[in-house]
């Protein structure tokens, strides 16, 4: 009988990434940071890990790196005070998509219907959201957040989170996108100058301070040499839906004794529902006064007094975060804090007039 010789297969241990910090001479604190391209590594050093991983045959156990960098590789949290239905809900669905095509899971993290009171439910939100260890926080509208909501998003920062805030500018050191509300109110109330108005009122809907807008309203009636009256400033309640401070804007402009001649109302729904309760009292825009607003909503467009506007570069936004976002999580920067600026766009429709065309 013939000898039967078995030969033995030798099993190739799996290469594990402390191999690959030990061949590339760095921790393995760093060689994972590499890999994700997470915190403060350099480039260059990325690209060598990378290299040494690559011809080592490393192949990355998803569990294995949620353990080491404490973070999820897909998992963003896109973070609010609140949801409205206008246009801050809808850049978080458009940026919700741009992260969604390019293999991320966002979820929108919101304590719901703003109260004027929910400042600790906010910082008890963002705690959660933190200790879920996502692979990034975008936070909308950073501005409005108390002292503890941003000492949440400070920690998660000093973790190792990505961290990136948009629409309004934020005091954390991170990058950030912002939409020129006061440059849109400069252009709304320019506007309005130009077709020879001057007695200009200026409705703060929402839930920002006159600090965002108002010294763009100031700075147009300077140029014209209009003097600033604070009687034509209209102050809005906030938390409540658009369509019924339109009304209740309507109201108050009814009761003026010096009725102005045109208005700026930074919100599409306020001012169409505006527009309506002055047309059931009998006042006509634009024959009677000239209205312009903000945002350029699908509204503005289809109102049966269709909206001279600002518009508010929503998908530009969503795009500009996208990309601040991407380029910190692959590695392609890694240095210091970027801010990014967009401004909107003048769209004239039929609730404007000249002056003398009244």
């Amino acid at each position: 009988m013939p000898t039967l010789i078995e030969e033995k297969t030798e099993i190739k241990k799996p290469v594990r990434l402390q191999d690959v910090a030990r061949a590339a001479g760095i921790s393995l604190a760093t060689a994972s940071l590499a890999l994700n391209g997470r915190g403060r590594v350099s480039l260059a050093t990325q690209q060598e890990v990378r290299r040494i991983a690559q011809e080592m045959g490393f192949e990355a156990d998803l569990s294995a790196q949620r353990l080491a960098t404490g973070h999820s590789n897909t998992q963003i949290g896109l973070f609010t005070r609140s949801l409205d239905l206008g246009v801050g809900t809808r850049k978080l669905q458009i940026l919700q998509g741009l992260l969604f095509e390019k293999g991320y899971n966002a979820a929108i993290h919101s304590s719901g219907y703003y109260r004027g009171n929910q400042v600790v439910e906010h910082a008890a939100l963002l705690r959660d959201l933190r200790r879920q260890r996502p692979l990034a926080i975008v936070v909308y509208s950073a501005l409005l957040l108390n002292n503890a909501a941003y000492n949440e998003l400070k920690q998660y920062a000093d973790e190792g989170g990505h961290l990136i805030t948009f629409d309004t500018p934020s005091n954390l050191d991170c990058d950030q996108v912002i939409f020129d509300r006061a440059d849109s109110a400069e252009q709304a109330t320019t506007h309005l100058l130009e077709l020879g108005h001057r007695q200009i009122a200026f409705a703060m809907p929402g839930i920002y301070d006159d600090s965002t807008r108002v010294p763009g309203y100031r700075n147009a009636l300077h140029k014209y040499d209009v003097p600033f009256q604070d009687h034509l400033l209209f102050n809005c309640q906030q938390a409540t839906p658009g369509e019924i401070v339109g009304r209740q804007l309507a109201e108050d402009f009814l009761s003026c004794p010096q009725k102005p001649t045109a208005i700026c109302i930074p919100d599409d729904i306020v001012a169409a529902s505006f527009i309506a309760a002055l047309y059931r009292q009998g006042i006509s825009v634009p024959c009677d006064l000239s209205v312009v607003s903000h945002d350029d909503l699908l509204i503005a467009a289809h109102n049966f007094v269709p909206l001279s506007t600002v518009s508010q570069p929503m998908k530009e936004i969503a795009q500009a975060v996208v990309e601040l976002l991407t380029s910190r999580i692959e590695g392609r920067h890694t240095g210091e804090s970027r801010t990014v600026t967009l401004y909107g766009q003048l769209i004239t429709r039929q609730s404007t007039l000249p002056l003398h065309e009244k």
